[in-house]
């Protein structure tokens, strides 16, 4: 309407809104993290037109559910739902099948509850995942499957780990069944990663390493859309900082870590100043003799400063878990560590 009247003001005859242009709207509204209030607003003026050729269509009702996942709004998976409904409620006013929700709305509404953090989030994902598929047989795609198990993301139990598990399996099978859309990218194999790093399972490094080597086969064998990336192989460094036990246990985990920083050679990956921190973590937590301690910093410290990743949360790490290390780097008159600037050029 502000655009109706700023072109009222220039007396343009032939100008008309459409819904191109409020789609064009709604696109820069969802990638802005400020945008879901506008972008709601603009939906219930094209939902209240007089206009039916204004009316808008499903990827209208998405882009709206796309701006509430990125807005961090406390209130953004109840009012995502309520989208969903208010779809199928205009598709039976309207006559409108294609307003019907597919996977695309639902994957979106589905984000909105894994980025809220919340305790309930995977049991609403779930359910609106089941919803889905036996109220309304629409069958997941890889977005989907992918948002159900980022919702797992608080209290997760080793029971609740084994479920994302199944839901890749699950997506692994639909695509072999000829569901190409359930086709699990790379995406979708770091979810699975981070649920077992995130879990309380004392064998969450190999169960987190395992995911791995199925991606690498993958890609072995010609799937380029699952290649491991520093993303991917930081989860699984992730997983093995923050694991617990007994000697046998973190020994794993050591071990575990170790292979992932000889698969970044072997995949041409570039650790970044997050693999350092992780691996320093599981070198200072992990490992229990203090010489073999001291030795494990030297040896890496070494390597994170030949690539310039000596960020200042590696030092962090360094000061905290090995200060004998830690003392032997350069130092100014002051006492304070003097890092050459090449020692951190890559860091970011």
């Amino acid at each position: 309407r502000d655009l109706d009247t700023m072109y009222a003001l220039t007396q343009e005859t032939e100008y008309k809104a459409d819904v191109k242009l409020y789609k064009a709207i709604l696109v820069a509204l969802s990638q802005d993290r400020n945008g879901s209030y506008d972008a709601e607003r603009v939906l219930e003026e094209m939902e209240s037109s007089n206009d039916e050729s204004l009316r808008p269509d499903k990827a209208c009702y998405t882009l709206v559910m796309t701006a509430l996942a990125r807005s961090g709004r406390q209130d953004a998976p109840e009012q995502a739902e309520g989208l969903l409904r208010r779809m199928r409620k205009k598709a039976e006013e309207w006559k409108d099948d294609s307003l019907l929700p597919d996977s695309v709305p639902y994957g979106a509404m589905i984000e909105c509850w894994a980025k809220s953090g919340r305790p309930e989030s995977f049991d609403r994902s779930k359910y609106w995942m089941t919803e889905m598929e036996e109220q309304h047989n629409v069958h997941p795609n890889f977005f989907v499957y992918t948002q159900v198990m980022n919702a797992m993301n608080t209290n997760v139990t080793e029971e609740r780990a084994q479920e994302a598990m199944a839901l890749l399996d699950r997506m692994e099978h639909s695509y072999s069944m000829g569901y190409n859309t359930s086709k699990p990218n790379d995406k979708a194999y770091i979810a699975a990663i981070n649920v077992w790093s995130r879990s309380l399972a004392s064998d969450k490094a190999s169960k987190a390493f395992d995911i791995l080597g199925r991606m690498t086969e993958l890609y072995l064998h010609g799937d380029e859309s699952v290649k491991p990336n520093v993303i991917a192989l930081n989860s699984v460094l992730r997983a093995c900082a923050y694991t617990r036990g007994t000697a046998n246990v973190r020994e794993r985990a050591v071990y575990v870590a170790n292979e992932v920083m000889h698969q970044f050679a072997e995949l041409n990956e570039k650790p970044d100043h997050i693999t350092y921190v992780s691996l320093f973590r599981v070198y200072g937590q992990l490992v229990k003799n203090k010489d073999r301690v001291y030795q494990l910093f030297r040896s890496t410290l070494d390597r994170c400063c030949k690539e310039g990743q000596l960020h200042p949360h590696v030092l962090d790490i360094v000061k905290r878990f090995a200060p004998k290390n830690y003392a032997e780097l350069p130092s100014g008159k002051d006492g304070r560590v003097v890092i050459p600037k090449e020692w951190s050029a890559n860091a970011k």
